[in-house]
C-alpha cells in the first residue's frame, strides 16, 4: 500500500494524528528495508525541517531516523545550519535528539559543533536543555568536552539547567 501513496496522500497523512500513527507503522513494519518505505523516507527527507517541528509529524521524521539507515545518511548534510532552529522547537528538539541516538559519530560530531556556536542561542530555552543532554551524552568525547567547556561557566545550578551540569560531571569535566 505505501507504494501507491503519492505526495498529496503524504502531505494530507504527516499532518494529523491518525495519518503519522499509521505512516509509522508502515515504516516500524518494513523494518529497514527501504524499498517498501521509499517515498515515505523521500517525503519526509524533503520536507525534513519542517515536518520535524510539527505537533504529529515530529513522530514520523523520529521514526524514519530511527529505521531507514537510508535516511541516517542522508540528515548531516540537511541539519547543516538548522540544528539550533530545529533545537529551539518543541517538537524539533525531539527530532535533534532522535538524530543523536540513531545518527552515526559524525553526524553526531557536526551537530554537536553547531551548538557549540549557538550556545546563547540555546541556553535560555527550555529545550536547549534536552538538546544539550543529548550532546553530552551521545557525541564523541573530545566535542563533549569542548561543549561542557562552553556550558559549564554559563550553567545555573538549578532549574532544567542541573541536569545539563549533571550530565557534565558524568562526563568526569571539572572545569
Amino acid at each position: 500500500m505505501c507504494a501507491h501513496l503519492g505526495n498529496e496522500d503524504l502531505r494530507w497523512l504527516v499532518g494529523c494524528a491518525q495519518g503519522c500513527r499509521v505512516l509509522q507503522s508502515f515504516v516500524e513494519q518494513a523494518n529497514g528495508e527501504y524499498g517498501l518505505v521509499r517515498n515515505i523516507v523521500e517525503h519526509v527527507l524533503a520536507r525534513f525541517r519542517e515536518l520535524g517541528q510539527h505537533k504529529f509529524a515530529n513522530f514520523i521524521v523520529q521514526e524514519v531516523i530511527k529505521y531507514s539507515e537510508y535516511a541516517r545518511a542522508q540528515v548531516s548534510g540537511i541539519l547543516y545550519g538548522h540544528v539550533a532552529e530545529l533545537s529551539v522547537n518543541q517538537f524539533g528538539t525531539y527530532v535533534v535528539i532522535a538524530c543523536y541516538t540513531h545518527c552515526d559519530q559524525k553526524t553526531k560530531s557536526n551537530m554537536t559543533e553547531e551548538i557549540i556556536e549557538r550556545v546563547d542561542k540555546l541556553l535560555y530555552v527550555k529545550e536547549g536543555s534536552y538538546v544539550f543532554q543529548a550532546a553530552l551524552k551521545y557525541s564523541p568525547e573530545y566535542v563533549a568536552r569542548e561543549l561542557a567547556r562552553r556550558l559549564l561557566p554559563r550553567l545555573v545550578r538549578t532549574g532544567p539547567h542541573k541536569y545539563v551540569y549533571q550530565a557534565i560531571m558524568k562526563l568526569g569535566y571539572d572545569g
